[in-house]
């Protein structure tokens, strides 16, 4: 079928924008090139290419206002591995302390390329883990140690950041998810007990009382049921201690 002239003319555009845009980006004239990213997506015409693009030019202007911080996230859910996008937001957000959404995931990403500056990087991922969730949203959470599987380095820095702030009810619904979504990672489940544990060591310190839910307890069974001996300390204590609780239901 024939394009009309009005489409053929529509196409032409956003083939020029688009051509455009490269062109200022590669030249680092940073604010002509998100302006014409932005007119391709005010347009309706994005893919992660485009948003890939404009958020790169946006952060080397060095942009942190919520329209730049809106094309961060978008750039990142459209593009999960790209060397020059993670550093060049990680570098831009070390710089100005970013701790809110898609900090966690920029900076998580940006580690993978083991840059220079990784130290950094970790020292800014137990940061945001030290925040409440008022900065650093579940779903973000949920799917940077997803990704993280892996890596159970991250998953204790998180459970240990976690348990010192006591937000167990969060990291229990959290770690429940993460072992559906794993298809059933035994960290995970293995995460959970540990944090239903230190949980009860919490409220006995205290003198409060502790109870186990019927699901939270099908949880550790199925945990302790894995064909996996239990060589330390920690482990056979925490076996006992569920079993006490386990007949107390």
């Amino acid at each position: 079928m024939m394009l009309d002239d009005h489409e053929k003319t529509d196409q032409e555009v956003i083939a020029l924008l688009q051509a455009l845009g490269k062109a200022y980006l590669e030249n680092n004239e940073n604010q002509k090139a998100a302006d014409k990213f932005r007119q391709l997506i005010d347009q309706g015409v994005a893919d992660a290419q485009i948003y890939r693009d404009f958020a790169l030019a946006l952060a080397r202007s060095e942009a942190l206002h919520p329209e730049a911080l809106t094309a961060y996230r978008c750039a990142v859910e459209e593009n999960e591995d790209d060397q020059t996008l993670y550093l060049t937001l990680a570098t831009l957000f070390l710089k100005e302390e970013v701790t809110e959404e898609p900090a966690l995931m920029v900076y998580r990403r940006a580690l993978k390329y083991a840059p220079p500056f990784a130290e950094q990087l970790q020292l800014a991922i137990e940061s945001i883990f030290q925040t409440t969730t008022d900065t650093i949203t579940v779903p973000e959470l949920r799917q940077t140690l997803l990704e993280a599987a892996d890596s159970p380095d991250l998953l204790n820095l998180y459970l240990s950041t976690a348990w010192q702030n006591e937000r167990f009810d969060e990291t229990v619904s959290i770690l429940k998810d993460l072992y559906v979504k794993s298809q059933h990672n035994p960290m995970y489940l293995r995460a959970l007990c540990e944090t239903l544990l230190e949980k009860k060591a919490r409220a006995d310190l205290k003198g409060k009382p502790f109870s186990l839910s019927y699901s939270d307890a099908q949880h550790c069974l199925r945990y302790y049921s894995l064909d996996q001996p239990l060589e330390h300390i920690r482990e056979i204590e925490g076996y006992l201690d569920l079993k006490d609780l386990l007949l107390s239901l």
